[in-house]
This record gives C-alpha cells, sequence and structure tokens, in this order.
C-alpha cells in the first residue's frame, strides 16, 4: 500500500504533514505583534458652537497591534484625554471641565522606506467623556458616551532591532466636537 502511493507521486501522510506545517510557520512569518505607548497634547478641540478649548493635561495612549505582512496592520488603542477646560469669552461666567478617555479599533496602512515607515489609520472610537458645566448656579454634572470616528497619519523610525519611535497625528470624532493630538511614543515589535 505505501509503495503504490510513491508509484501515484502522492506523498506520504508525514510528507502532507510538512508541508502543512511549513505553509502554517509562513503564514506566522507574516504576523507580527507591538506594543507600545505616547504621550501628547491637545491641539485643539472644537464644539459645535465654535467654542474653542484646551487640554490641560497631556494625553496618554496606550496601543497594540498585529502587523498583516509589511503593508497593513489591526490596532487597538486606550485614550486618556486628560481634562479639558473651557471659559470662552461667549460664556461669560459660563465654561466647562471635562475628562475623557477612549478604546479604539483601527486599520493601517503602512508604506515601509528603509528604516522609516509611513502609516495612515481610521476606525472606530468607544468614547466616554464625564465632567461638569460651570453655571452661575454653580457646576452641574456632565456625562455622556459614544462612538465615533478615529483617523491618523503619521511615520515611525526603527532606532534598534524591535524598537521604534513613532510620531503621530489624529483626528477623533466626540459626539459633536473635533479633537486634533500630536503624539510621541515608542512601540516595540516582536
Amino acid at each position: 500500500m505505501g509503495g503504490s502511493h510513491a508509484r501515484t507521486g502522492q506523498p506520504h501522510s508525514t510528507q502532507r504533514f510538512s508541508q502543512f506545517n511549513n505553509s502554517v510557520r509562513g503564514t506566522h512569518a507574516d504576523l507580527s505583534t507591538y506594543l507600545g505607548g505616547a504621550i501628547g497634547q491637545g491641539v485643539e478641540i472644537e464644539a459645535a458652537d465654535d467654542v474653542g478649548a484646551e487640554s490641560s493635561d497631556p494625553s496618554l495612549k496606550l496601543f497594540g497591534g498585529i502587523g498583516i505582512g509589511e503593508y497593513f496592520a489591526a490596532e487597538i488603542a486606550y485614550h486618556d484625554f486628560g481634562t479639558t477646560t473651557c471659559c470662552g469669552p461667549s460664556y461669560a461666567d459660563f465654561g466647562f471641565e471635562r475628562n475623557g478617555d477612549a478604546f479604539s479599533t483601527s486599520v493601517v496602512a503602512l508604506w515601509p522606506i528603509n528604516r522609516f515607515r509611513l502609516f495612515v489609520k481610521a476606525g472606530a472610537l468607544w468614547w466616554d467623556v464625564d465632567g461638569h458645566d460651570l453655571t452661575i448656579a454653580g457646576p452641574r454634572p456632565y456625562s455622556n458616551d459614544g462612538v465615533d470616528f478615529v483617523a491618523g497619519a503619521g511615520g515611525d523610525i526603527s532606532v534598534v532591532s524591535g524598537l521604534r519611535i513613532r510620531l503621530e497625528w489624529e483626528h477623533l470624532k466626540i459626539d459633536d466636537a473635533a479633537a486634533d493630538s500630536v503624539s510621541i511614543g515608542a512601540l516595540w515589535q516582536f
């Protein structure tokens, strides 16, 4: 029976397993994982009524992803936006203070150039904002959450094997407000 396989050119079961095992290993070689963190300052938050606000705390981000080949990745992130305050001239004695955080998932397109990589990304942002509005009558509690859009672009450079430094701009849609953030961070690729 074993001889008939050899005569017909069909591989033995051990050869089939070896071929399958090599194909699985080849697939894993195309996948890479990474973890990182970044710190940034909220550049501008603009509400629907065009009242500007500033973030008084640095924003922090922890992220991780799976690289799929050389040109694509899937990324998840936790964002801590810090405290944002506002007291514009149209608010007179009014203003607000907000603390926000979010989780995001994004699809990332990469363009490698030697040690550098440029990237663009887009995805969904699950956000939660708490705080209070400052009124003449005193502080009024505020809480809101939802799902919106996140997009970004940036680049990173390999400094040593596995370690990359990343500069990134992100545009986040949070309810009826938009926020732009620039951050610098590092990621470890393994």
